[in-house]
């Protein structure tokens, strides 16, 4: 499901107009992305939890030069479903 069908399964579900569900969605993703990018984690009930996460520093390996290099650390964000997301998904 991509972000299109997302908006038009919440404005089928709930009766509330297109334009009104996306600025809504949209503000509910930029709100994510602002907490994780400045390290905090944001909690959904009952779905999980989006956070960031530091990488540290390694030695990868060019195979074509036969050479190694340091890769640099840096931020990732993860997710984590909470138990009853899992359930649901197992079921």
């Amino acid at each position: 499901m991509n972000k299109k069908e997302l908006i038009n399964k919440i404005c089928h579900d709930t009766m509330i107009h297109k334009r009104q569900v996306s600025d809504v969605l949209d503000c509910v993703m930029d709100t994510i992305s602002y907490e994780v990018s400045e390290g905090r984690e944001v909690k959904l009930n009952d779905f999980g939890k989006f956070y960031n996460f530091r990488t540290k520093a390694k030695i990868g390996r060019n195979v074509i030069k036969n050479t190694s290099m340091i890769i640099e650390p840096y931020n990732q964000v993860k997710f984590k479903a909470f138990d009853k997301l899992k359930q649901q998904i197992n079921k």
